[in-house]
Parts: structure tokens; C-alpha cells; sequence
């Protein structure tokens, strides 16, 4: 399908989008032979949901993607591939790794077989297996229908302590924990979730890891202190407030444990989906990395996009935070962002204005596109102009974070989204305060202080990008460093993104 001038403004520089036609969740995530490999939900054949396939991209720094073949496709029953996992079991199992596994890396995903409408299909589980995770042999059934038709998503790691493989599973409005010893054959230990205060819907892309948790300054990791982490999504067609949360536990490779009755958001804004982590990082790296779908599955098939549809959000490392008798989690973009920064964008006014009580100075830059914005303080307020298409707003104040997009004209696209949400930040008695606003063709990411409070929004304003507005306290004028910062990012993806990758 021809690629459009509107699709191609859009469509942003640095966060991954398929060449084409539709893409959906991420998966697969693995680092192996010295790179990161990006699989994901694809239709290769029209820009909608549908035939779907492993889509695959790989990577030596997470944003320079180079797309490669289709990997894991429709089988020969007409099995659509949906989401699963990856694991190199010979890098994590050493010597408990089977036999036949032990070179290359091992796909554990859903085999959706088409049995009525274009979402109705009979689940289960199926493992296929690559020497060099581009070539990949048919998969075969691990884990059969057990009579539940939402029964997906599985996400496998490995439990050194029990010396067995874990498998979370999504199972309609719960959650399914499987172990094995040979990847093959694998037993129910555990269900979970159906007590929890979670919205109601259907449960969705599980991931279930063990993060650092920081020091008391908010930077270091206290004595190598891990603690585990369960994440879910929640699927609803009319409830764009469904989205991601998570839960902090204790995990022994056969059940969970929740250490806390409370489930936390993920992501505060709309568009933060299907998040799943890299498996396989380097020990050297000493990191959790994962990355999400940039849309929501209430009005992804009605996108404004049409030669390409989907954008995955930024990669953000994780961690734990201490608040009190709380952990929260923690993501900020991956380190490797910072270095795409080209130049800072020059700031001109620096004029004071009255807000109510307080003195405030407003900086202007022009040329919104592809920027990195970083407000120090508790409160400031950012306007993203886009000509005659007006604005959209991204305000905090002490104790609260408003994205506003009702200012702006999205065409067909205001009608079906929330345009205005405001969100309650939690109160950080460590750490610098600071606002961090990403903008990217059409992917709005917002990370306050150490990451505690992250929000994805979609914006497809009828016209360009102009103007950044950003309104801080009076000193940011006279001291450079409470003063905003807004950077140039570089391209990794090509603005003029063609069907085979070109730029």
C-alpha cells in the first residue's frame, strides 16, 4: 500500500515500526548472537489484523533495528503464530538443558487455529526451535486446550534455585503457572490472579521477572537485592482505561505469592500494551529491558494510519524503588537513547509570567519533532504546538500529571479516544524531581522523577510539528541547571521507512 505523506509524518524515527502493513505485540524478545532480536504480532499482507506471523528485527544497540525474513509463521493447519517467548536454554540451564536444545534458542508461543470470525480461535501452546533465530522449525504441541477459550501468551523463564523451567500463562480473567524440566512436558502448579483487584476483562501477555530493587539514593542497587515482579495486561474493547499492571511477590518456581494486595499500573496513560522483557541479556549489562505496544486493542483497528499500522514504545530498563513499605517499579528509557541525542535545541525567551501565586519563566523552541524533553522541579507545564492543528498539553503540579489532547485537532481519531486524563503521582522522599516528555512522530512518552510514573499516549495531529512551550519556576532562567533541556533526536528507523526497510 502506498505510504502516504500524513503515514510518513507520523510515522516516528526512533521507536520501531514495521515497514508495512499491521504490527501488534511484541515477543520473542531475546538477545542472542551478539544482538537483540525484536519479534512481533505481523500481518505481512495488508495493514490490519489478521494472518498473523512473527515479524522479526534485530539490533545492536535497540534502536539501529534492520528488519529480517519472517520467522515463525501460519502453520499447516492454518494455526496463526501469536505471541510467546524465547530462551537460549544451553546460556541459562547450562548442563539441565535438554539435549536437543542445547544450540540455538527455543520459541515457546500460542497456536491460534481459526475455528469461526477473524479473533475466534482454539488456543494451545507449541515450541519451535532455530539454530540462528532467522530459520525456525515447524512447531509442536507442548500444552493442548485445556476448554478455555482466552488461553495465550506464554512467557517462559528459567528458576535456577529449582532447576526447572516456569511458564505464566493467560488463561481468560487469571493466570496459569506451568514448570517443566525438559521444555516439553509441562505440569499446572499454580493459578492466580481471580481474587485480585484488577479491572475486569480478559488477561493478556504475562511476564514474570526478577528486578534490582535501588538504593536509598535512588541510583545503586542495595546489595544486589532482586525481588520478583509479575505483569499483566488487561484486554477491554470499551474500557481504554484497561491497560498493564504489576504485582511484586515472592516466587519459588512454582508459585506466586503476591507480597502486597495491591495491583499497580503499569503505564498511566492509554497506549502502553503487551510489554514483555528481553530474555538472555549480558550479566555485564546488569539490567532488565523491555519494550510495549504503543496503541490499545479498543481502537487499534482504527488508527489513522494506512500503509503501516502499529509502534512499539521506547525499550525502558526496570527496577524496583523503595517508598516507604512499598516497591514500585521504576522504567526510564534505555541508556543507549541518550547517546541518539545530536545537539540541544536552543531555547529563546526565558520570559517570567504570573500563574496564580507563583513566578514562572516560559522557554520556546522551535520545531517539536523528534525531541527529548527534561524539565527539572515538581511542576511545570509543557505545550507541544502543531500549527493549525492547536496543542497538546502535558501539566504537573504537586502531586498530579495532566496529558491533555483535547487542544488538538486528530481528526477522526479525537472521537474515539480519551482526550484529557490527569493522574496522581506518587510522592518520592528520595531522588531529584524532574519531568522527561518524548515526542516521535506519534508516540508520547512521559517519565516523571526516577521513572516511578510513566505515560504512552498516541497523538496524530492533522498537521506538523512547530513549537515547544515549557513553562518552569522563575529560577530555571537564572540558574542553567534547574533550566529545561529539549535535544534533537537522531533517526534509527528512516523517516521514509519503505516496504523492504529502505530509507
Amino acid at each position: 500500500m502506498k505510504h502516504t505523506a500524513d503515514d510518513q509524518r507520523w510515522r516516528p524515527r526512533s521507536h520501531f515500526t514495521a515497514p508495512q502493513n499491521w504490527m501488534n505485540d511484541p515477543c520473542g524478545l531475546i538477545y542472542f548472537g551478539n544482538r537483540y532480536h525484536l519479534y512481533y504480532q505481523h500481518n505481512p499482507h495488508k495493514p490490519d489484523w489478521g494472518s498473523i506471523h512473527w515479524g522479526h528485527a534485530v539490533s545492536d544497540d535497540l534502536f539501529s533495528w534492520k528488519d529480517a525474513p519472517l520467522a515463525i509463521g501460519v502453520d499447516d493447519e492454518g494455526g496463526l503464530a501469536f505471541t510467546g517467548s524465547a530462551m537460549e536454554p544451553a546460556a541459562v540451564a547450562g548442563d539441565y538443558a535438554p539435549a536437543d536444545m542445547r544450540d540455538g534458542i527455543v520459541a515457546l508461543y500460542t497456536c491460534a487455529l481459526p475455528v469461526g470470525s477473524d479473533q475466534d480461535t482454539t488456543q494451545r501452546q507449541c515450541l519451535a526451535t532455530s539454530s540462528d533465530g532467522y530459520v525456525w522449525e515447524p512447531g509442536e504441541m507442548v500444552i493442548d486446550n485445556p476448554g478455555i477459550r482466552d488461553f495465550r501468551d506464554p512467557k517462559v523463564g528459567w528458576h535456577a534455585e529449582s532447576r526447572s523451567w516456569f511458564m505464566v500463562l493467560a488463561a481468560q480473567d487469571r493466570l496459569h503457572l506451568y514448570t517443566s524440566f525438559d521444555l516439553r512436558a509441562w505440569n499446572l502448579t499454580d493459578t492466580f490472579g481471580q481474587d485480585w483487584d484488577a479491572p475486569e476483562g480478559i488477561w493478556e501477555c504475562p511476564d514474570l521477572l526478577q528486578l534490582p530493587v535501588a538504593g536509598d539514593d535512588g541510583r545503586t542497587d542495595e546489595d544486589g537485592r532482586t525481588e520478583w515482579v509479575l505483569t499483566f495486561h488487561v484486554e477491554h474493547f470499551s474500557d481504554p482505561s484497561a491497560g498493564a499492571y504489576y504485582v511484586v511477590g515472592r516466587f519459588d518456581g512454582t508459585s506466586f505469592v503476591p507480597t502486597s494486595s495491591r495491583v499497580r499500573p503499569v503505564d498511566r496513560g492509554h497506549d502502553f500494551y503487551a510489554a514483555q522483557s528481553w530474555a538472555n541479556l549480558p550479566a555485564e549489562q546488569q539490567r532488565q529491558v523491555w519494550i510495549a505496544w504503543a496503541s490499545h486493542p479498543a481502537y487499534s483497528r482504527r488508527l489513522p494510519t494506512r500503509s503501516w499500522v502499529g509502534a512499539m514504545t521506547l525499550p525502558r530498563e526496570l527496577r524496583l524503588v523503595q517508598e516507604g513499605e512499598s516497591l514500585l517499579l521504576s522504567q526510564l528509557p534505555a541508556r543507549e537513547w541518550e547517546t541518539l541525542r545530536a545537539e540541544p535545541r536552543v531555547a529563546t525567551g526565558g520570559t517570567a509570567v504570573e500563574r496564580a501565586a507563583t513566578t514562572a519563566t516560559t522557554f520556546t523552541v522551535a520545531d517539536a519533532d523528534a525531541s527529548d524533553i527534561v524539565v527539572p522541579g515538581n511542576t511545570c507545564e509543557i505545550v507541544l504546538e502543531f500549527g493549525t492543528a492547536g496543542t497538546v498539553a502535558i501539566t504537573r503540579t504537586d502531586g498530579q500529571l495532566t496529558v491533555d489532547r483535547s487542544g488538538c485537532d486528530m481528526g477522526a481519531f479525537s472521537t474515539i479516544v480519551e482526550l484529557r486524563r490527569a493522574v496522581d503521582i506518587p510522592r518520592r522522599s528520595v531522588g531529584e524531581a524532574r519531568t522527561r516528555v518524548v515526542l516521535d512522530g506519534c508516540v508520547l512518552e512521559c517519565f516523571l522523577d526516577d521513572g516511578t510514573t510513566a505515560y504512552t499516549d498516541l497523538v496524530f495531529p492533522t498537521a506538523p510539528p512547530s513549537r515547544i512551550r515549557v513553562t518552569s519556576p522563575a529560577s530555571a532562567a537564572a540558574v542553567p541547571s534547574v533550566a529545561p533541556a529539549v535535544y534533537r533526536m537522531r533517526a534509527t528507523m528512516g523517516a521514509g521507512r519503505g516496504p523492504n526497510g529502505s530509507t
